[in-house]
């Protein structure tokens, strides 16, 4: 059964964002982790989510990249932030060609 989750139960939850980058093989070249709160935003097709450093972290909304998160406390693997019962996990597999490109989707987020 798809994932009915809408855009508007998502504004103001907490969320857990998991990336992982492939090469054109396939082959994982990293994985990357942040969290943040849902924003309301004007084009119900895209997600803000606002980090903790007050940045915009930007995703394409797509039900079937998020999930219930398990109640419990999770932890950011490159910081060891620790995130406290957050609402959702939205879970991405993005196959990139360079570095440069998942440097700026660290950073800003990733829209098609």
């Amino acid at each position: 059964m798809p994932n009915q989750i809408s855009h508007n139960a998502l504004i103001g939850k907490l969320v857990i964002i998991g990336i992982s980058f492939y090469d054109s093989n396939e082959n994982l070249i990293e994985i990357f982790q942040t969290h943040g709160i849902v924003e309301k935003t004007e084009d119900s097709q895209i997600l803000q989510i606002r980090k903790n450093d007050n940045g915009i972290f930007q995703l394409p909304f797509y039900p079937e990249t998020i999930q219930e998160a398990p109640s419990g406390e999770y932890s950011e693997k490159s910081s060891s932030t620790i995130i406290t019962k957050p609402d959702y996990m939205i879970l991405w597999d993005l196959s990139v060609k360079d570095q440069e490109i998942i440097d700026k989707v660290k950073e800003f987020g990733y829209l098609i």
